[in-house]
């Protein structure tokens, strides 16, 4: 798994213009972990005022970035 985080942070970079090995570098205390069906992603309604749980789709391969592409 964390081979595959490594590789997409590549190829974030990348599309980014960044050097390849920006994110990877950025992200040196990478931490990774493998849950089943376990909820975790927030946004905002189109409102931009809601917060809401973005419930899990079944099967799905989630990446999930964190903070790292929050913006404030």
């Amino acid at each position: 798994m964390m081979g595959l985080a490594c590789k997409l942070l590549e190829v974030l970079s990348k599309v980014m213009g960044l050097e390849k090995e920006a994110l990877t570098k950025a992200c040196v205390d990478m931490d990774q972990k493998v849950v089943d069906q376990v909820g975790g992603l927030h946004a905002t309604r189109y409102d931009g005022k809601t917060l809401i749980t973005v419930q899990p789709v079944e099967d799905a391969f989630v990446v999930n970035l964190g903070d790292h592409d929050q913006v404030g």
